[in-house]
């Protein structure tokens, strides 16, 4: 046997053996006595005394078998109907007095306790835990409804405007993210498009973007070339940003009424055209660098000519960078051969065929950056 605090370990297996010993002894007794008395001679008197002897050891040995077996199993069936009273929000097991044997049933008891009160803490933890993921989900879909209503929504956008006809989408890898697309008048004639692409996930970037996309307007409403604007935004981005985040930035000035615009490319991905009698296809320059890594960094521009019946398709590298369940990328390949699938389709149609040729894409497979889409008809 072992002390455990106060308890006996192997209290019950003694008891047990205490039991056998004590009927053992006593039916060894009943048989001396039985000898004796043949030794000595029956007499009718001690004949009796002998016979209600010999009926009286077996009824103690068994009220004390008795006696045990309920000192032991009383108290199991107490726990039981404790335990089975267990529901709703009533799970706590009481130690109580009749569960204080000094043995091992009391060491069940104790460790069922104990067991109930780290139950009713960890549920305790869990709910605290839920309802703090809770708060943060709605926290979450808040921000990710404030940055949703800083893109442009309604379309048709510009419906007074018949020059051309956009359309544009944004699909998160998460509930915030960082690319952003943008189109707004800084004058009764031109129209600057932009799209970008921000470093990293999740809130880093969605905060990031939040300042990006604000400076970029504001000082794209201000007047000026588009590498003007983005030298001037990227001075500002590169100050405090102690993180090191970047962004990519394609943006663009078009002269609605005569087709003529001004892009910039600050590490974004090549902007896809197709003319009124040709097929979609890429349009590479070199890339200026990306924004916000260095304040002195300039920026090259492009200019471009949109004619009747010409399509401008701009997106961000979630679409282009997406795999498969085999590991293939999708790449700006596939993506060329779905826009000219249905090459004549409006800006709307054109992003819903892309959108789900990349969702059956990629089922399966690997998504871990925003798909944002952008496309211009020019009338």
């Amino acid at each position: 046997m072992k002390k455990y605090g106060n308890l006996t370990i192997g209290g019950l297996q003694q008891k047990i053996f205490n039991l056998v010993l004590t009927t053992i002894i006593m039916l060894a007794v009943a048989n001396s006595i039985v000898i004796a008395a043949q030794t000595l001679g029956w007499t009718e008197h001690s004949g009796a005394w002998i016979i209600a002897l010999l009926l009286l050891i077996p009824v103690g040995c068994i009220a004390n078998a008795l006696a045990l077996s309920k000192k032991i199993v009383e108290p199991l069936y107490k726990m039981s109907d404790s335990l089975n009273g267990l529901q709703g929000e009533n799970i706590v097991f009481e130690m109580k007095d009749e569960y204080r044997t000094g043995d091992e049933v009391q060491l069940l008891a104790e460790t069922i306790a104990d067991l109930s009160s780290k139950t009713v803490k960890y549920i305790n933890e869990i709910e605290a835990i839920t309802a703090e993921r809770q708060k943060l989900a709605t926290e979450m879909n808040i921000a990710m409804q404030i940055q949703a209503d800083m893109l442009p929504r309604i379309f048709p956008s510009f419906p007074d405007r018949k020059e051309f006809d956009i359309y544009a989408s944004l699909n998160p890898d998460e509930m915030v993210g960082g690319d952003f697309y943008d189109f707004f008048f800084r004058d009764e004639d031109h129209l600057v498009m932009l799209m970008a692409d921000v470093s990293g996930r999740g809130v880093p970037a969605a905060l990031f973007m939040v300042i990006a996309k604000t400076l970029l307007k504001n000082r794209a409403l201000q007047g000026g070339t588009p590498a003007q604007i983005l030298a001037d935004v990227n001075r500002q981005l590169c100050d405090n940003n102690k993180a090191g985040m970047y962004v990519t930035v394609w943006m663009a000035d078009l002269n609605v009424r005569t087709g003529a615009g001004l892009a910039a490319n600050a590490g974004h991905e090549h902007p896809i055209l197709k003319h009124a009698e040709g097929d979609f296809g890429l349009v590479e320059y070199e890339h200026s660098p990306v924004m916000a890594l260095d304040e002195d960094f300039t920026f090259a521009e492009h200019p471009f000519e949109l004619q009747h019946g010409d399509t401008l398709f701009i997106y961000t590298d979630g679409a282009t960078d997406l795999q498969d369940a085999e590991g293939n990328m999708f790449g700006a390949k596939r993506l060329l051969e779905v826009l000219n699938r249905d090459a004549e389709a409006a800006p709307k149609e054109i992003l819903r065929n892309v959108t789900a040729e990349l969702e059956s894409f990629v089922e399966g497979g690997k998504r871990d950056d925003d798909i944002t889409l952008l496309c211009l008809h020019y009338n």
